[in-house]
């Protein structure tokens, strides 16, 4: 995608605080068969099946699944949409951040994991828990003439504590200690800012800790060291542009703010065993 194209589709979508709506109103979703938006999406299949394309792997997803899609996260639905029914809640966290624990709750979910895949699958009482939340903010959303925001970011915070008490179930997820805190904090920080700082130091000095303490509490909460992490996420970015941009490998060097396109061909070789041009010419998209 162009950054024209990201840009048209931001101007597409005039975002409240929490919006829902359905695959066929999304006009750059149906426009733009891979793309990426500027916000997190909910997505639930209430029936039917559909292909979910997430990054580099193509899924199939039945009825009854909640997918999971971050901001900037490439992806794409293929099949019948319309038989599919999908419905979408999407919102940005810069806007809800101060309610309950969604920010919290988001950073927990096992879908950061690359090894995870982005999405859950329920059967019998979680599938009627979840198809009725998405029907109630549904409608909810779609009542005309009332304020209705409070309301929606209830429905959103009890659909994400009701998805993280699956994840925690499903994945046995180690309890919030010290460092499990530090670790989502580091983690959305370097969300934030990995094209300016690629520097452990850098957010130890933002975090008011030592360089050590955010080592070791790190190394202890995610099981990988900081710098592991922020190499991590400057490489799923590279891998993003390489695949779903016509971009030049020089070209996303810049824009990954490396000095120069031959450090940036070593660095990605060094990291993922070949080179950029290699890793482009591995991945089909659809």
């Amino acid at each position: 995608m162009s950054d024209q194209d990201e840009k048209s589709v931001s101007h597409q979508v005039i975002l409240p605080q929490v919006f829902v709506t359905s695959f066929d109103d999304m006009t750059c979703c149906v426009s733009s068969p891979v793309h990426r938006h500027p916000f997190y999406e909910l997505v639930w299949v209430s029936h039917a099946t559909a292909k979910f394309f997430c990054d580099f792997e193509q899924y199939h997803v039945k009825a009854n699944t909640l997918a999971f899609v971050a901001a900037g996260q490439i992806h794409h639905w293929e099949g019948q949409v319309n038989e599919t029914h999908l419905t979408i809640i999407g919102f940005t966290l810069d806007q809800i951040a101060y309610y309950g624990r969604i920010t919290q709750v988001i950073a927990d979910l096992p879908f950061h994991d690359e090894h995870h895949p982005p999405f859950f699958t329920f059967q019998d009482y979680e599938a009627h828990i979840f198809n009725g939340l998405f029907k109630s903010i549904q409608d909810r959303f779609n009542v005309e003439g009332v304020e209705n925001s409070a309301v929606l970011l209830a429905y959103l915070n009890l659909i994400l504590v009701e998805l993280e008490r699956v994840s925690l179930a499903d994945t046995k997820t180690q309890e919030d200690t010290s460092p499990a805190q530090l670790t989502r904090q580091f983690r959305q920080l370097v969300e934030t800012h990995y094209l300016k700082y690629k520097q452990v130091q850098d957010y130890a000095d933002m975090m008011g800790i030592t360089l050590n303490h955010l080592v070791e509490t790190v190394r202890i909460g995610a099981g990988k060291t900081p710098k592991q992490i922020i190499q991590e996420r400057l490489a799923l970015e590279a891998k993003r542009l390489l695949i779903h941009t016509p971009d030049t490998v020089a070209e996303i060097s810049h824009q990954l703010a490396f000095k120069t396109p031959t450090y940036f061909g070593a660095w990605f070789k060094n990291l993922k065993g070949m080179t950029p041009v290699q890793f482009r010419q591995t991945v089909v998209v659809p």
